[in-house]
């Protein structure tokens, strides 16, 4: 280590000596794999120093410029705008002190007043379907307790015939019409005989709900349906009325003569004339009837237009 302690080249002294540079870095490249030449060649010396700047090598680090930077312009600090007087609000109001809770009696419950609905006079009806809703429930005879439904009555409401029955059968009951089932089919050939049709005419009974057993009404059941029926021609207002049957033909005519002298013939009642046949009913249980109702429905024809073209 003495050998390198030989003083390095200074710009006083700028020459060095290879021999003593290659000795120096012999110690310092050991495992590396740098290959150091024990007799270099003599012309050697002269190529490395022709070649390689070996004062450069040894002068400090030199100093490089710093970029220059390029100028920004100073930020301007401008002064902070005025600041705006605020209005002063409304003062916050002062909390509401809860009032004291006073116990009141408890109030009785009013009472609750019932005013009954006015009732339905059905002689205060206007039309026929009026006075339909207001005997739809009637209960002013005992027939209502087993019917099903008021017979009330369906057709032309602005006919010129009505047909008055006596009572519903069997098969009006369920249905709540008139002349329904095998009576009502006899009844339309009668109608065209007269040159009429069911839809035409306006169907009824003098008797609205079906008595048990099909048995004949009784006087104060008649009775209470009467005003009804009366009711239908008031506001039907017919010019002919074909009664079916001797019940139907005493609910407007009671003075009539026997049923044997009455049948096939018309009578005045105000202005509206009945006609009496018989009833499809005992038509269809006797048929001997039928006979003699043709002969009935040629006179009550010739009689119909009198009355329709006097």
């Amino acid at each position: 280590m003495a050998a390198m302690e030989s003083t390095p080249p200074t710009p006083e002294n700028p020459t060095l000596d290879l021999a003593q540079l290659a000795r120096l870095l012999r110690y310092v490249a050991r495992g590396s794999g740098l290959v150091w030449v024990e007799d270099p060649d003599p012309g050697l010396s002269e190529q490395v120093e022709a070649h390689w700047d070996f004062e450069g090598c040894f002068e400090g680090p030199r100093s490089e410029p710093e970029p220059q930077r390029s100028a920004i312009p100073p930020r301007r600090h401008e002064a902070p705008a005025p600041m705006r007087a605020r209005r002063p609000g409304p003062s916050p109001a002062p909390p509401v002190e809860p009032s004291p809770v006073i116990d009141e009696p408890a109030k009785p419950p009013s009472p609750v007043v019932r005013t009954e609905s006015p009732k339905l006079e059905p002689m205060d009806s206007k039309s026929l379907d009026s006075l339909h809703f207001r005997v739809a429930h009637c209960v002013k005879c005992g027939l209502s307790a087993n019917r099903r439904a008021v017979v009330f009555g369906q057709g032309n409401q602005k006919a010129f015939l009505m047909v008055l029955g006596d009572q519903p059968s069997k098969e009006d009951d369920p249905r709540g019409l008139a002349f329904c089932g095998p009576d009502g089919d006899m009844l339309e050939k009668i109608l065209l005989a007269l040159g009429l049709s069911k839809e035409s005419a306006y169907l009824t009974n003098a008797v609205k709900c079906r008595p048990d057993g099909d048995r004949p009404a009784h006087e104060d059941e008649r009775a209470a349906c009467a005003f009804i029926f009366g009711k239908q021609i008031e506001l039907l207002g017919p010019k002919m009325l074909l009664a079916l049957g001797e019940a139907a033909l005493r609910s407007l005519v009671p003075q009539a003569p026997p049923w044997v002298e009455a049948h096939g013939k018309v009578f005045q009642v105000g202005n509206l004339a009945v006609a009496a046949i018989e009833h499809p009913r005992d038509l269809l249980a006797d048929k001997a009837l039928v006979g003699p109702l043709w002969e009935d429905l040629r006179r009550i024809r010739q009689e119909f237009r009198k009355w329709v073209n006097p």
